[in-house]
């Protein structure tokens, strides 16, 4: 018994001699292979880990995986992909864009009209929203449906009905037409009908009336009140 471990003993010994002597003749180059494993691991790391701030979402394309992975999103954190990968990153917060469009009224006046809309990204959707639109979504699917229905809708009004008492509902029409468009114009080959963005408000921030036009305006509102405020008094004075 004593003889079968000690030669058992023997055997460990002269194997892991063997061995060292291996790493001692392999020893330089697995040094450097090691420097080189370490040096681009330090190149390498930071494009592999990215960090997604708060309240943004993550598009993961795949070079060697079918392209934009529409079906998973990755959410706020830090987050580890392959250094041939990349990490599209939204903001999925409540966004503001405001723009001026030229419009033509239902008399033929041009008016310079100055728009703000607020939205926000469908997480769900995020992944087709990118493969078949883009970061430029904000101006490819929104901005452009927002003028394109602000002039249609502003073309049945007059100018002093834009101006005064019908601008909510010019921006409730607007807004309905915007989102009509972005659910049933944008249509992918996976699902349509979708909201991909919601347009929670479109808003008239300022109307620019050609010359002369504001105050004409002004002054019929001014003569109007002035009629309304002599039709009291009379009626007034006739009861007493």
């Amino acid at each position: 018994m004593n003889a079968t471990t000690a030669s058992r003993d023997g055997g460990m010994a002269a194997m892991g001699r063997r061995l060292w002597a291996r790493l001692r003749f392999f020893g330089d180059d697995l040094l450097i292979a090691a420097v080189v494993l370490l040096v681009m691991l330090v190149f390498l790391l930071p494009s592999m880990v990215v960090t997604i701030p708060a309240r943004h979402l993550g598009v993961h394309w795949k070079r060697f995986g079918g392209g934009t992975d529409i079906d998973s999103v990755r959410s706020e954190g830090t987050t580890l992909i392959p250094p041939w990968d990349i990490l599209y990153i939204y903001d999925a917060r409540l966004q503001s864009v405001d723009r001026e469009y030229e419009v033509l009224a239902s008399d033929g006046l041009k008016l310079q009209v100055t728009l703000a809309w607020r939205f926000r990204l469908v997480p769900e959707f995020l992944g087709e929203l990118h493969r078949y639109i883009g970061s430029d979504y904000t101006e490819t699917l929104v901005g452009q449906s927002i003028g394109a229905r602000a002039r249609d809708v502003i073309a049945i009004y007059r100018p002093e009905d834009i101006y005064t008492s019908h601008r909510l509902e010019i921006q409730n029409q607007i807004s309905e037409s915007v989102r009509y468009d972005i659910r049933h114009r944008f249509n992918t080959e996976l699902r349509s009908g979708q909201e991909w963005v919601l347009i929670e408000d479109v808003l008239i921030k300022r109307i620019v009336l050609p010359g002369g036009v504001e105050d004409a305006i002004v002054r019929k509102n001014v003569t109007r009140h002035e009629v309304e405020q002599y039709a009291l008094m009379v009626e007034k004075e006739g009861q007493e």
